[in-house]
C-alpha cells in the first residue's frame, strides 16, 4: 500500500496538470468527466489491481491474456499499415455519420500525417496502450513471470504502435514513464536517483503548451 500512495498522488497532480494544459478541458463539466472517467474508472481501478494482487505470479493469467491481445492488435496495426486502411474501424462503424464518425477506417490516412490506429478510433489511444503494455510485460520480464522471447515479442508490438501512431506526446510519455518505472523498480544510488528525477521534470516541463508559450514569447 505504502508503494501505491506516491502513485495515486502522482495520479491526481497528473490528471489537473492535464486539466490545465490541455485544451479538451475548458469547462467545469469537461473537467468532471476527466475526473470520473479517466481518474476513478481507470487509473484508480489499476492501483486497486495491484493493491489487491500480493504476489507478482498472480499477474500470470493477465500476462497470457494480453500477450494474445497484443498480438492480434498488432496484426490490425500491419494490416492498417501495408492498406493504409483501419478495416476492423470501418467494419465496426459502417453505417455511423455526423461528428468524426463516419469512414473512421480512411480518416488519418487523408490527414496531413499518416497514423495507425489498429483497432482504435483514434491513434493516440493505440499508442497510450502500447505504454501500458510495454511497461507491463517489462514488469512481467524482470520478475520471471514471462519468458525472454515473448517479452522481446511483445517489445517489438509494443514500440511499433509507440512509433507509428504518429504521436510525439505518446513517445515523450514513453520515456517519462520509462525512467519513472526505472526510478522504482532499481536500487539507484541517491545521485543516480535524483538525476532521473531532474531529467523527467525537464521532460515533463518542455512539453507543457504554456512553456512553449513563453519561451516563443522570450525569444521574440
Amino acid at each position: 500500500m505504502k508503494k501505491v500512495f506516491p502513485l495515486v498522488l502522482m495520479m491526481i497532480l497528473a490528471t489537473f496538470v492535464l486539466a490545465f494544459n490541455s485544451t479538451h478541458y475548458q469547462s467545469f463539466v469537461q473537467i468532471l468527466r476527466l475526473i470520473i472517467v479517466e481518474l476513478l474508472a481507470k487509473y484508480f481501478v489499476i492501483c486497486y489491481a495491484f493493491i489487491a494482487i500480493s504476489s507478482p505470479r498472480q499477474f500470470k493469467p493477465s500476462f497470457r491474456a494480453a500477450y494474445v491481445a497484443l498480438l492480434i492488435l498488432t496484426v490490425f496495426g500491419i494490416i492498417n499499415l501495408i492498406t493504409k486502411y483501419a478495416i476492423w474501424i470501418d467494419i465496426n462503424y459502417q453505417g455511423i455519420e455526423g461528428g468524426t464518425l463516419g469512414d473512421l477506417g480512411r480518416k488519418f490516412v487523408e490527414a496531413d500525417r499518416f497514423r495507425v490506429q489498429a483497432m482504435f478510433q483514434n491513434p493516440f489511444n493505440y499508442g497510450y496502450i502500447c505504454i501500458l503494455m510495454s511497461l507491463f510485460f517489462l514488469y512481467g520480464y524482470l520478475n520471471k513471470i514471462i519468458l525472454k522471447k515473448q517479452f522481446y515479442i511483445a517489445q517489438f508490438c509494443c514500440l511499433f504502435g509507440i512509433v507509428l501512431c504518429g504521436c510525439r506526446t505518446v513517445v515523450l510519455c514513453y520515456i517519462v514513464g520509462l525512467l519513472l518505472f526505472v526510478c522504482n523498480a532499481f536500487s539507484l544510488k541517491k545521485w543516480l536517483f535524483h538525476l532521473f528525477l531532474i531529467l523527467i521534470n525537464i521532460l515533463v516541463f518542455l512539453s507543457k503548451p504554456l512553456t512553449h508559450l513563453l519561451l516563443h514569447t522570450v525569444m521574440k
